[in-house]
């Protein structure tokens, strides 16, 4: 009987090697980031407006950027403080705004965009 940590090792942990995988992936990376810019035009992301809870999470961005102290809503997720951080990086050179904060959102997708591509194909069991 195999163990759960053999099972897992050779289901999830299969990585096939970055540079073939990079060989192979970037026309399809490529063709993913093309349709997330044509996605985020065709939407118009601007607006300084929160939608949804964005003003829960926007409360601390802009708590951060003006005030120098992280002050977490209590209404918001316990999860945010790295969100409030990187949406502050992107608060930093204009001051606050929900605009700013949709485009830190919008770019940490198209980042994770090539990373979820790579990762994909070696959790494939082949089956």
């Amino acid at each position: 009987m195999e163990s759960i940590i053999y099972i897992m090792q050779r289901k999830f942990f299969r990585f096939q090697p970055a540079i073939q995988l990079l060989k192979v992936e970037i026309p399809y990376v490529l063709v993913l980031i093309t349709t997330w810019i044509l996605m985020t035009i065709l939407v118009n992301p601007l607006g300084n407006f929160p939608l949804n809870d964005d003003w829960a999470y926007g409360q601390s961005v802009q708590s951060l950027v003006e005030k120098g102290n992280l002050k977490i809503s209590p209404w918001s997720a316990a999860n945010l403080l790295s969100q409030v951080f990187w949406g502050a990086l992107f608060c930093l050179p204009f001051g606050f705004s929900f605009t700013a904060l949709r485009f830190s959102t919008l770019t940490l997708g198209a980042l994770t965009l090539p990373v979820v591509s790579l990762v994909a194909p070696s959790l494939h069991d082949g089956s």
